[in-house]
């Protein structure tokens, strides 16, 4: 899919670690098994790697509003 190969090519860019990370969170995030908490700490994770504005659009734009309204936080 579209969301696995965009993912595929961020991972490259990081390391072993996060990237087993990034994946983790992105397989429970989509099976929308994550809280609220969960969610926003995924999200902050993947803003402070960069990685999320390389992933699908859908990953940007949450990004962007948790930024918005105060829950992330972006990288610095």
């Amino acid at each position: 899919t579209t969301t696995a190969s965009a993912l595929m090519l961020s991972l490259k860019r990081c390391s072993r670690r996060q990237s087993v990370d990034t994946v983790d969170f992105i397989i429970r995030y989509e099976s929308e098994v994550l809280s609220e908490d969960e969610t926003i700490a995924g999200f902050q994770a993947l803003i402070d790697s960069g990685v999320v504005w390389s992933l699908q659009g859908h990953y940007g734009r949450t990004a962007a509003a948790l930024i918005d309204a105060g829950y992330c936080t972006e990288k610095e």
